[in-house]
């Protein structure tokens, strides 16, 4: 519990940090092993993902995590991929060089 009577995945929570932050909260994204903390922030107009592991698959209910992935190496590959593409910047092994 927190001191506004709520768990970490209610939306207090969430939007508590996004003012100590001063961002807005679409522009936060949750890394998260757990199905609940993902649902939480994204039903708090958060962005999230969920790493996978034993008993933690998505739930059919709430809002889902806009990325799911084995482990972190892979989440990883899916955001650098998604906010290259977003920029418009070259993505790639050897994509930065001139």
């Amino acid at each position: 519990m927190r001191p506004y009577g709520r768990h970490k995945t209610g939306p207090e929570a969430c939007h508590s940090v996004a003012a100590a932050l001063k961002a807005d909260p679409d522009g936060i994204c949750l890394i998260a092993s757990h199905v609940w903390d993902t649902l939480g922030a994204v039903a708090a107009s958060w962005q999230a993902v969920l790493i996978l592991g034993a008993g933690n698959a998505p739930l059919d209910v709430g809002p889902q995590p806009g990325d799911i992935g084995k482990d972190l190496d892979v989440i990883a590959a899916q955001l650098i991929e998604r906010y290259a593409v977003a920029e418009g910047k070259p993505i790639g092994r050897g994509a930065d060089r001139r």
